[in-house]
């Protein structure tokens, strides 16, 4: 803004002459415009961006409704720079407004400038005007203008004089502008319009970003909104009124408009709507809410004032036959005056206006804000906000001009990846082949045009679809020498992963909760469960729906994996590169194919490759393959969430199991003098894990030990097992191990007493069951009696009215026999089931592991997200899970990953 009069005027008196430039008659002043316009030559319309940030430095906090947190600072330090980033842009915005004159100070939330504007002595007359503020809810009416300050040239340059107030202070701006307010003064009374390169002042930051936010309201309650299209369409009428006309009318050629002649020898005339919606300005991106917003459209082509409003598509559909506006270049113009896109989700808003420009890159999300009523809700996963905001929020997001387009880019997606829950813009992240410095792998990059119109589409690929193109393989399938399919090569099934998963896990770990963004990396932190590691390169062994199939193989199964990039390009297959999940909600599943990297400090951080909408594992069965069709399976997600805590708890509940829940044989209940429950058996189950351990490992290494060693191990470990045995029985019974023979002492009126002597009165025990045990009073004499005792001799016994020390003996051989025979042994095989899964993951069968089992503290929640491989077979297969979770190197464990 420049004001040219003496520093003493202070009521100037301003005419024009002949020459058309002002002069003030108070000072005889006369700005110098031809000096003005030569020194902003190289000046554009358009206000500087603020530049990007380094990573590591971007203080991010735009939009509040996105959960950011920072590393570097404590949570009051990030809470405190996050209340000052709008001090600061207003400060800043202080230093770098215009002079006071004409604008004063800044718009306050709820006010508004407009323009008036007066008639004109002659149509070359100097364009002056005069602003006056008005509250939102109490102003005149009035019009709005949509415009484009480049016009159809592309000239942004500040290149035409125009006057403001009483001083006549000169405010530069594009020709095309200038073009447009000669255009709308008016005959012959005054006019109220509202133009935003003059209604605001785009020196001051705070008010610009004020003002998009209510740009809604403004071209909502504006009485019409005026299309200025250029000098070469719109014809200017001074001396009669327009004809108006509807604008199905233009395309039905009712009637023809004149158009303006230039004197070029060439004169400019659209035949239809489809030539005038190709125009540079239907290219805005601001265009569109001016339009859905307004209350009616007036366009002027040529000498005629053609209208829209709510019913032109109607119009359009009964009135001109084959009309479709998905075929024109501004099909948002069906839209016209129908207030918001409520018919339309963000995505397809955005695909809508993907071929939208706007010369500031920002414009991009900010002019759709006023449309789009999607902003104002909240995510449920949301973390509290205690800072209010200096500007006036209606929604969830607010245009704010002091940030930068990473800024405001990386902030839009996390808003609608975290707040809106739509992962499925991660299908279209820049990723690391493609990311620039500074910029996250996980966002999509904002200047490409093909991300805008497909943001939140995930690849049209169906499990069935991946399945059959997997199974038509040639590599599969043999035919004879005409080509025809005669049978597959091998016999294989195909599985892929599905949900719901761990119900526990997704309560307590769903991917959004307490997600955040790093507010100085830009990085994204989400819960993501591990799958598996690519250990190996894949091979890319054709295109499925477009997509590019990716193979990698083992001995007995392959995984395969579709992409839109080309992975067997970006993938070293050293083990640094990951698949983890994304699960959704329970059902629906995005594969994050991650590298990972670890800075000097050790910290663990990832970088996106790819997100994969399908991957599926080829497994070998043992089938005919002449007869063998490939069947389609699932892999349950919560079946391979077996959590440690899961597998301790389990463990202890067998050891809590009750004996005498079970019907035990007499003979066993005798052997299990004291034992009431499994946890009373630890010591046996530790030499008997420990032997079955040492077995399967031979086993495994193919060792086959001479007669004689084999025998002498196996009376070390009965020897083992007596031993343990022993520390089993009750401490009163005095137990003890001699040879091969139990031994223990009790009182003849002890009931366990009574359980030995009384079945040896049973007439139906064979002569071998007699002698598995043998009694003897203590200290009569050195003989065992034989089991058997007639009716007389065991009422004399136990009759007798002094009490008797009785010693039962019998042999080990009968212990072994009981652990095996009763559901003591059937219980311990469940929980060995459940130990071996432990060991597997803790690395140790020894007293560590049992110590943990056995100990009845309470467990850390955490281990909840810790999973173990299960011993669940495929159908007809080679493998089992847990020969997946070996070969693939996978975890499954749900933790909170940190994407860059």
């Amino acid at each position: 803004m420049q004001r040219w009069h003496k520093t003493d005027c202070t009521k100037p008196d301003v005419v024009t002459l002949a020459d058309k430039v002002p002069r003030c008659q108070a000072c005889h002043s006369r700005p110098q415009i031809e000096q003005l316009i030569s020194s902003k030559a190289s000046t554009s319309s358009v206000p500087l961006v603020p530049p990007d940030l380094p990573s590591g430095q971007m203080d991010l906090w735009w939009p509040r409704a996105v959960p950011y947190s920072t590393s570097m600072t404590t949570n009051s330090e990030a809470g405190s720079q996050h209340l000052s980033a709008p001090t600061a842009a207003k400060e800043k915005s202080e230093k770098s407004s215009l002079p006071a004159a004409p604008y004063g100070t800044t718009l306050k939330s709820d006010e508004f400038r407009l323009i008036f504007l007066e008639p004109a002595e002659t149509p070359d007359s100097p364009v002056h005007l005069t602003l006056e503020v008005y509250n939102l809810d109490d102003c005149p009416e009035y019009e709005a203008v949509s415009y484009t300050w480049a016009g159809e040239n592309g000239d942004n340059t500040l290149s035409q004089p125009i006057y403001v107030g009483p001083f006549w202070d000169i405010l530069l701006q594009t020709k095309n502008c200038w073009a447009m307010l000669q255009f709308m003064r008016p005959l012959r009374i005054p006019r109220m319009i509202w133009v935003d390169a003059i209604c605001i002042n785009q020196g001051d930051t705070l008010e610009r970003s004020m003002q998009v936010v209510n740009m809604g309201n403004i071209y909502s309650a504006c009485s019409r909104v005026v299309v200025y299209l250029g000098p070469h369409i719109a014809m200017p009428l001074f001396d009669r009124h327009p004809r108006r006309r509807m604008l199905h009318e233009f395309e039905t050629e009712e009637i023809k408009p004149c158009f303006p002649n230039h004197g070029s020898g060439s004169q400019f005339s659209p035949s239809s709507l489809r030539d005038i919606l190709k125009l540079r300005y239907f290219s805005r991106i601001w265009v569109i809410q001016e339009f859905l917003l307004s209350q009616r459209v007036v366009l002027r082509i040529g000498d005629i004032d053609f209208w829209a409003d709510s019913t032109t598509a109607t119009h359009f559909s009964l009135k001109v036959p084959g009309w479709d506006w998905e075929t024109t270049a501004a099909t948002w113009v069906q839209f016209t005056s129908q207030r918001t896109s409520t018919e339309m989700n963000l995505g397809e808003l955005l695909e809508m206006s993907s071929a939208s420009r706007s010369t500031d890159p920002r414009d991009r999300i900010f002019g759709l804000l006023g449309i789009f009523p999607e902003m104002e809700t909240q995510s449920p996963f949301q973390r509290s906000r205690t800072n209010e905001s200096l500007l006036s929020i209606r929604g969830e997001i607010q245009a704010d001009y002091s940030l930068s387009c990473q800024q405001i880019f990386i902030g839009f997606f996390a808003f609608y990846l975290l707040n809106k829950d739509q992962p499925n813009i991660l299908y279209r992240a820049s990723c690391l082949s493609q990311s620039k410095p500074g910029y996250p792998t996980w966002a999509p990059n904002w200047e490409s045009a093909t991300p805008w119109k497909t943001l939140f589409q995930e690849p049209k690929l169906t499990s069935d679809a991946l399945f059959k193109g997997i199974k038509n393989l040639p590599e599969y399938l043999l035919v004879d020498k005409e080509g025809y399919f005669l049978q597959y090569r091998v016999a294989f099934d195909i599985y892929e992963l599905r949900g719901p998963g761990s119900t526990y896990i997704e309560k307590e770990r769903h991917w959004r909760k307490g997600a955040f963004i790093d507010a100085s990396t830009a990085s994204l932190n989400v819960n993501l469960t591990q799958y598996m590691t690519i250990s190996r390169p894949l091979e890319r062994v054709g295109t499925i729906d477009e997509l590019h199939l990716f193979c990698m193989r083992y001995d007995c199964f392959s995984v395969y994996m579709v992409s839109e990039k080309r992975l067997d390009r970006v993938l070293t297959g050293r083990g640094n590169e990951e698949l983890f999940i994304l699960n959704i909600n329970g059902f629906s599943i995005i594969y994050l194919l991650l590298r990972r990297q670890t800075d000097e400090h050790g910290a663990v951080t990832y970088k996106l490759i790819s997100a994969c909408p399908r991957v599926q594992i080829l497994i070998l069965v043992q089938r005919n393959t002449s007869h063998h069709i490939p069947n389609f399976g699932e892999l349950r997600l919560g079946d391979l969430q077996c959590s440690v805590y899961d597998a301790i708890e389990n463990c202890r509940h067998f050891l809590d199991i009750k004996l005498m829940d079970y019907r035990l044989e007499r003979r066993d209940r005798g052997i299990l003098v004291g034992i009431t429950a499994i946890r009373d058996f630890v010591p046996v189950l530790k030499q008997l894990y420990q032997q079955r351990s040492q077995q399967r490992s031979q086993r495994d290494m193919g060792l086959h030990w001479p007669k004689n060693v084999r025998e002498a191990k196996i009376r070390r470990f009965e020897h083992s097992i007596s031993e343990a045995f022993i520390q089993c029985v009750d401490r009163k019974l005095s137990p003890r191990l001699d040879n091969t023979y139990v031994t223990i002492s009790m009182s003849t009126r002890w009931e366990i007493c009574h359980i030995y002597l009384f079945r040896s009165t049973e007439k139906h025990f064979s002569d071998n069951q007699h002698k598995t045990w043998e009694y003897r009073i203590k200290d009569s004499g050195p003989a065992w009696e034989s089991p058997y005792l007639s009716p007389s001799v065991y009422d004399n016994l136990l009759g007798s009215s002094v009490e008797r020390r009785l010693e039962i003996r019998f042999p080990m051989s009968w212990v072994f026999q009981s652990l095996f025979t009763n559901p003591f042994w059937r219980i311990s095989k469940l929980l060995f089931k459940e130990m071996d899964m432990l060991s597997g993951h803790f690395g140790t069968i020894g007293d560590d592991l049992w110590s943990l089992v056995v100990d009845e503290s309470e467990l850390d929640p955490d281990l909840r997200f810790v999973s173990l491989p299960n011993h669940k077979p495929f159908p007809y297969a080679y493998i089992q899970v847990k020969d997946l979770f070996a070969q693939l190197g996978m975890k499954m464990n749900t933790c909170m990953v940190c994407i860059e």
